[in-house]
């Protein structure tokens, strides 16, 4: 291969990565659509919208939840088998506060919305896929029922692909129910602008886009 197709290639991959030319499947888009709104749902009034909630399982390796509820009712979900993220991200992102750090952190992770009944929370969410190694897997929704205004407990974790018309159970991260998560405040939040919130298909009310894509 000459080395000008080398650095066609390149160019053009760098510019797949850029842009997420990866299509998000359509049964993605029909779930999140029904939903979100970006109307003030008054959620920190219900549960703690300052901080994240931690859940350690007891495995002979730990493995680390971190859940981040903010106020409009987005959702944030980081899993990892090692305790950097708590050791160390939030920090770094948050008393960094620079576009290096904030891209990447909106642009990764599971991100979505989340809903409250009376005493239970359900959260929908999905991992961004965003290079040709990977393929969007399904649909998470996690079940929390509020114990006090510190605890939450999950009670179920569901999936659902595009074979499936409806959630169903699973244990992605082997987890033990119910699972007790503890609330840790911060001082300062990050932002909800994730990538799901640049989609039109994000939304239920494509007014309420418009004015979010207006704003940002």
């Amino acid at each position: 291969m000459s080395r000008k197709n080398i650095i066609s290639l390149f160019i053009i991959a760098t510019v797949i990565w850029s842009c997420d030319i990866i299509r998000v499947p359509a049964y993605v888009k029909r779930e999140f659509n029904n939903y979100y709104s970006a109307t003030n749902k008054e959620y920190d009034t219900v549960i703690n919208t300052q901080g994240y909630y931690r859940y350690v399982s007891d495995n002979r390796v730990p493995y680390y939840t971190f859940i981040m509820f903010f106020p409009d009712g987005t959702f944030l979900g980081l899993f990892s088998s090692k305790n950097n993220l708590e050791n160390d991200f939030f920090e770094h992102l948050l008393n960094n506060d620079n576009e290096r750090n904030i891209k990447p952190f909106l642009k990764h992770y599971y991100w979505g919305y989340y809903f409250i009944h009376e005493d239970t929370i359900e959260a929908i969410s999905i991992n961004h896929v965003i290079s040709f190694n990977q393929y969007y897997d399904g649909i998470s929704k996690d079940v929390f029922l509020i114990n006090n205004e510190r605890d939450l407990f999950l009670i179920a974790e569901k999936s659902k692909n595009g074979k499936q018309n409806r959630f169903v159970s699973t244990n992605k991260n082997n987890i033990s129910y119910p699972a007790k998560l503890t609330f840790i405040s911060l001082s300062k939040l990050p932002p909800s602008d994730c990538w799901l919130k640049k989609k039109r298909w994000f939304w239920k009310d494509k007014d309420a886009w418009k004015e979010y894509k207006k704003a940002h």
